[in-house]
């Protein structure tokens, strides 16, 4: 794993802050696996006061790995799959939120000949959430379901062209859900005590979601490697790449019932307001209540695509080492055909970086470095 922020080399993008490179395990020659579990039931955690009492905390979490030849020497595998639970009670909520999540992830690695290796990958995850969103002031039939699958690919090919110099092309992709269900249907309203009593969430959830990601990039780069270009001490270490995305974005949030209630529950029958209370939460139609349409609805179906290019070398002198590139990225966006026009955002930027750093002594020891570097973030939708 390699962890980068403000200061990297041109070739990444799409950030203003940090970036995590992860190469995941191949397998090899000998057949080797590994395996983890974490268990924590409710009663390893202690109520360090008497309201918690009732509240449940329990996790669980399986993993497993295996890795080896397929053809010695020429076809590897590598497989793994992880069953993650947590369920958790929060204070004053009337039941637990229950999330489980299993992964699974397959690679097979492929050596063509001693110059030439491709390999390919796939990952699957799922996150499933039950009563998402319940706490004190939303009851269990107000929360939502959430589901979201997802399935990530990647297919890489890696070629040596000479002693100095390879090349690295790739394929990598993601299309997943996230998706919030309500409970009792997309055609029942959600109530909320909003003006009286108790400001509970009951009847049904506010809103349903549905959003759908797919994104797809191309990813081709060349690395060469040269000593003596200006003198005989210099050693540079070139890179240029080039890099096409494609995606798109669809968002569907709809009130439940096309509105919901806000109600009163202080209007509903009762002496006391325990009572008033109780029969509210009856039928909460007793309330006096204010509707609201449209509120908080959202829909989108939108598209993009982004070409960038990039160029960087590091040069090293004895003891100074030089980084320099330049990054160039343009963006068109818009919406889907059929629901308006495709082509209503477009962006481009050059984005120069240029650092060094000095090891003073000549011992790896004491180090100074400088930076100057223009960033950009990915490509969000709300940016059009």
């Amino acid at each position: 794993i390699q962890i980068g922020g403000l200061g990297a080399n041109a070739e990444y993008g799409g950030y203003t802050g940090g970036i995590i490179n992860g190469v995941t395990k191949s397998g090899g020659n000998e057949l080797k696996g590994g395996l983890e579990v974490y268990y924590q039931p409710d009663s390893f955690t202690s109520d360090n006061t008497d309201d918690t009492e009732d509240e449940e905390y329990k996790f669980e979490n399986y993993a497993f790995s295996l890795g080896g030849p397929v053809l010695k020497d020429k076809l590897w595998f590598f497989a793994s799959a992880e069953y993650w639970r947590q369920v958790t009670t929060p204070v004053g909520a009337e039941d637990t939120s229950d999330r489980k999540i299993p992964r699974f992830l397959g690679k097979l690695t492929f050596q063509a000949n001693e110059k030439n290796r491709i390999f390919g990958m796939l990952e699957y995850d799922s996150v499933t959430n039950d009563r998402r969103g319940i706490d004190a002031l939303t009851l269990p039939e107000a929360t939502r379901k959430q589901e979201a699958p997802g399935a990530a690919f990647s297919l890489n090919w890696e070629s040596i062209l000479s002693s100095s110099n390879f090349l690295n092309v790739k394929l990598t992709g993601y299309d997943g859900n996230d998706d919030y269900i309500p409970y009792n249907g997309v055609n029942t309203p959600g109530h909320e005590d909003y003006y009286g009593y108790t400001g509970l969430g009951l009847v049904n959830a506010k809103l349903q979601d549905l959003s759908h990601r797919h994104l797809v990039t191309g990813d081709a780069s060349w690395s060469l490697f040269k000593d003596g270009l200006f003198g005989k001490n210099d050693s540079h270490s070139f890179k240029f790449g080039a890099l096409y995305e494609t995606a798109t974005t669809t968002d569907i949030w709809r009130r439940n019932g096309g509105f919901t209630y806000y109600d009163d529950s202080s209007l509903c029958p009762g002496d006391t307001e325990e009572e008033q209370i109780a029969n509210y939460l009856r039928d909460p139609r007793c309330g006096w209540y204010e509707r609201s349409t449209g509120y908080g609805e959202y829909e989108v179906h939108a598209e993009h695509e982004g070409f960038t290019f990039y160029a960087q070398d590091s040069m090293r002198l004895n003891r100074l080492t030089v980084n320099a590139g330049l990054r160039y990225t343009r963006y068109n966006a818009g919406w889907v055909k059929g629901y308006g026009n495709s082509d209503v955002y477009e962006v481009d930027f050059v984005d120069p970086r240029v650092g060094f750093t000095w090891d003073v002594l000549g011992d790896a020891k004491w180090a100074v470095k400088a930076h100057w570097g223009r960033y950009h973030s990915s490509m969000y939708t709300y940016l059009y």
